[in-house]
């Protein structure tokens, strides 16, 4: 059975950009969580925070996948 490794993969410039542009995007929300946690954040405030990380882990998850399937995995 053959499995996902993505970072055995050649990437594109253009997948290569978008992978970079997401993972900083989760590490700015999860700085912005860090210190939300820490201050006097708002439930919502917090809530907003979890919902655009999922939002993009799901739009890495999909870039993955995409490729994946691009390659005939």
């Amino acid at each position: 059975m053959r499995t996902l490794d993505p970072t055995s993969r050649v990437l594109s410039g253009r997948a290569a950009s978008t992978i970079a542009e997401l993972e900083d995007g989760i590490a700015l929300v999860d700085a912005q969580l860090g210190e939300a946690q820490r201050g006097r954040a708002s439930r919502e405030e917090l809530l907003g925070l979890w919902q655009q990380r999922v939002q993009l882990m799901n739009q890495l998850v999909n870039v993955h996948v995409t490729r994946a399937a691009y390659v005939g995995l």
